[in-house]
């Protein structure tokens, strides 16, 4: 299935609804503004009331979401200190702070936000969990902190995973009731009407390839280091360019407007934007062969996929796209179709809305 799972967009009109109250809890807000940005937008234009509750974000980041129009609360997920109380005192914060927001649904986007918001949330009487982590311990057997976090996540309303493929892998798993939501549906998606094709550079001047991966992840880019560091070894005269030098999303977006090739070096699972904004823009994708990020491409068609931390492997498959760049408009072609097909923001913030029962403005038509 290449497209989120959704009840079908076509069928979908426009009713009222009595506003609803989302709270959203996250240990990463930078990561959050980055992939769920525009859902956080859509809910607010929705006319529901979004909440942020994080332990310390960065002016910057407040300054963010409150411009999407979010409203954000700080409050310690942990215990710090030697207090033998402190874990209790927490929780009693946590409780008193949901109960504030009173929401109909709480999302949790990151696994310390679940483990620290599952008891309070359950005092507080919130009606409805929804998990939309980046990644999910499946496998019965496994660490200590993925028992736990599987003990967590066993009581939620609803799961929203990255892929198909976890979908299937969630609805075996043994410590979770085969009755509890799961869909799938891609962390973001792309306005494609604000991201149009772009015409790629002219390759008479040489192929530039861009890395796309979070700017946080440092063993991303010392892979993607390595593997240019490889290449121009071999005398190869291509460019390679680091999005560390794009300070927000819309030099990140020029950034890949500029290059030939988007690069995804990451060994985490997820789903980073500047993929899909690569795909969107008409480039052919080199990603590391992970949850989430392997599904913007099909093999060889729109580009290739590698080993994840193998820049031996990286070095490689930029070789193999050097030698036919005659090649990459027709991948280019590929990659954005395969943005209509699968990341349309339109189609992915409709079925996030709905699992998360927000869909007051959207309805199934009789």
């Amino acid at each position: 299935m290449d497209r989120p799972e959704v009840r079908n967009p076509a069928l979908m009109t426009v009713v009222s609804a009595a506003t609803r109250r989302l709270l959203v809890a996250t240990t990463d807000v930078d990561g959050l503004l980055d992939l769920r940005g525009p859902l956080i937008e859509a809910v607010v234009q929705s006319r529901h009331k979004v909440f942020v509750l994080t332990p310390s974000p960065s002016p910057q980041a407040v300054a963010r979401l409150e411009r999407l129009g979010a409203v954000v609360a700080t409050t310690p997920f942990a215990h710090s200190g030697i207090n033998p109380f402190g874990p209790m005192l927490v929780r009693r914060d946590l409780t008193a702070q949901i109960r504030t927001f009173a929401p109909d649904t709480l999302a949790y986007c990151d696994a310390a936000a679940a483990l620290a918001l599952s008891g309070p949330a359950a005092h507080a009487g919130v009606p409805r969990t929804v998990a939309m982590l980046p990644r999910v311990p499946v496998a019965g057997a496994g660490s200590t902190d993925d028992t736990a976090l599987q003990r967590t996540l066993a009581r939620v309303s609803a799961f929203v995973v990255e892929t198909p493929e976890e979908r299937r892998a969630l609805a075996t798993a043994p410590w979770l009731d085969g009755s509890v939501t799961m869909v799938a549906i891609p962390a973001a998606g792309v306005d494609l009407a604000a991201h149009p094709v772009e015409a790629l550079p002219s390759l008479a001047d040489g192929l530039t390839f861009m890395l796309v991966s979070s700017a946080d992840d440092a063993a991303a880019r010392a892979v993607f280091n390595d593997a240019a560091a490889r290449l121009t070894g071999r005398g190869t005269t291509a460019r390679f360019v680091d999005r560390q030098t794009a300070p927000d999303p819309a030099s990140l977006d020029r950034m890949i407007c500029a290059s030939h090739v988007a690069v995804h070096a990451s060994s985490r699972d997820g789903l980073a934007r500047g993929l899909i904004v690569a795909l969107a823009a008409g480039r052919p994708i080199v990603t590391t062969d992970v949850a989430a990020s392997r599904d913007t491409v099909d093999e060889r068609v729109n580009g290739c996929r590698v080993a994840p931390g193998d820049a031996g492997a990286l070095a490689d498959a930029m070789a193999s796209i050097l030698k036919r760049a005659d090649l990459i408009p027709p991948m280019a072609r590929a990659s954005r179709l395969k943005a209509e097909r699968r990341y349309d923001l339109t189609v992915v913030n409709a079925a996030t809305l709905e699992v998360l029962g927000l869909n007051g403005g959207i309805a199934a038509a009789a």
